[in-house]
């Protein structure tokens, strides 16, 4: 299972201020607690890829723009094959 984490909590607050919502608002859109919520948004927890995908949608956002996966072995390329 892939595990993402929030990029900055910086970001997310701007992008909750600019769409009028608060943490608590969006978990209830997104479907999930907003102490869970706020563990995501404060790095302390990881998100799936459907959660992170419905945040993402509902802030207007790439799931690129505000979650990253950890620990990425960068060398290897999208295909599999290793980095040269």
């Amino acid at each position: 299972m892939v595990q993402l984490y929030v990029v900055g909590k910086k970001k997310i607050d701007v992008l909750l201020a600019w769409h009028g919502y608060t943490q608590k608002s969006l978990s209830s859109r997104v479907n999930i607690g907003p102490s869970y919520m706020s563990s995501i948004i404060n790095g302390k927890k990881p998100v799936g890829k459907r959660t992170a995908k419905k945040i993402a949608d509902k802030l207007g956002v790439e799931v690129t723009d505000i979650f990253f996966i950890p620990n990425v072995d960068k060398s290897y390329t999208k295909s599999g094959e290793s980095a040269k």
